[in-house]
Order: structure tokens, then C-alpha cells, then sequence
């Protein structure tokens, strides 16, 4: 899923830094087999964007 495709109010919250990102993406490397990274990311935007919209 591409960050510009998640649901957010934009005029209010801002997406992760791209260091964030970064580092989310290394911790999903370190943890999760090849196969199960990109649903993995999936999920964490998902989640993300379900807590800013609270």
C-alpha cells in the first residue's frame, strides 16, 4: 500500500518521517521472513492510520 493511498486528515496529522519509515521498515526486516514483509507494512499503515483517526 502506498502512503498516499492511506485515509488520514491530512490538515491535521502528518505521516511518519521517512527516518521513521526507515526504521520501521529495518525492525519488519529483522523480524519477519521475505514472504510476510510487505503484508507486515501493510498492517502497521493500517494500524496508524486507524490511531490518528481516533
Amino acid at each position: 500500500m502506498r502512503d498516499s493511498e492511506l485515509q488520514i486528515d491530512r490538515s491535521c496529522h502528518v505521516l511518519y518521517s521517512k527516518p521513521c519509515k526507515k526504521e520501521i521498515l529495518a525492525k519488519i526486516t529483522l523480524h519477519y521472513p521475505e514472504v510476510e514483509r510487505e503484508a507486515v507494512w501493510e498492517q502497521v499503515q493500517l494500524r496508524y492510520a486507524e490511531l490518528l483517526s481516533k
